[in-house]
């Protein structure tokens, strides 16, 4: 009798040898929909459907995240889609509106997180007090004042434990270009706002005026350099991408 075995992880297993990998990506607009239904019933969902396309959109379509969000509703049936939107828009913490039971967004993203070297996990806070979602970095882009000595290596370290994703990588040699997802740059957020240095906030803070000011892709680089040590940067272009 043959077997199998199936194993979940967030981490590529490539090491593993005789295995067939099947990624799981964010679901489609319309799949969440149908994780809704099948979870809560159509009527439920379908009389207040602008509401549940918001709270899918407000999860970023995350698997997990939908499940969580569909099983508070069905939890408590005074709720509406449009009460548990509303919180995940005007709460500060909106990773706290993301917890049922045992299922937890945070405790998925958390021990990618902790087993990250830390220059890595500096880097990745960084990123969260800054609220930049997309960004790239030429090899050999050093932040000297985070101490972080290689910035394009890091972001491929980030995008290897999932917590970053690469969306653009262009022609051969071309430097790719990077997505942290609207829940794990909450979870960054999370993460800075127990842990960043004073170095980084200070960072952080001329990167969002530099954002504002000039209402254009900045250059993350240049902003620490001014906030630390007058030294220019090199980093692509960055911005900012809706949940």
């Amino acid at each position: 009798m043959e077997s199998a075995v199936i194993i979940t992880s967030r981490a590529r297993l490539t090491s593993l040898p005789f295995t067939s990998r099947v990624e799981h990506d964010e679901m489609s607009l319309h799949q969440a929909l149908v994780l809704f239904r099948r979870v809560l019933g159509t009527s439920r969902v379908d009389r207040d459907l602008a509401a549940a396309r918001e709270v899918a959109r407000r999860c970023g379509c995350l698997p997990l995240a939908l499940r969580i969000a569909a099983a508070r509703v069905a939890a408590r049936p005074h709720w509406s889609f449009g009460d548990l939107a509303h919180r995940l828009t005007h709460r500060s913490r909106p990773l706290d509106e993301l917890t049922h039971g045992p299922l937890s967004v945070r405790s998925c993203f958390a021990p990618a997180y902790h087993r990250l070297a830390e220059d890595d996990r500096r880097l990745f806070r960084m990123l969260g007090l800054s609220g930049v979602r997309v960004l790239s970095a030429p090899p050999g882009t050093e932040l000297p004042s985070l101490a972080v000595p290689d910035v394009a290596e890091a972001l491929e370290r980030l995008a290897d434990t999932r917590l970053l994703k690469v969306v653009h990588t262009g022609a051969p040699g071309a430097v790719p270009r990077f997505w942290l997802h609207g829940l794990v740059s909450a979870y960054a957020r999370e993460r800075a706002e127990a842990e960043a240095s004073e170095i980084e906030r200070a960072a952080a803070q001329e990167l969002r005026r530099l954002e504002d000011r000039e209402a254009a892709a900045p250059v993350l680089p240049a902003a620490i350099g001014r906030a630390r040590s007058g030294r220019p940067g090199s980093w692509g272009p960055m911005g900012r991408e809706p949940l």
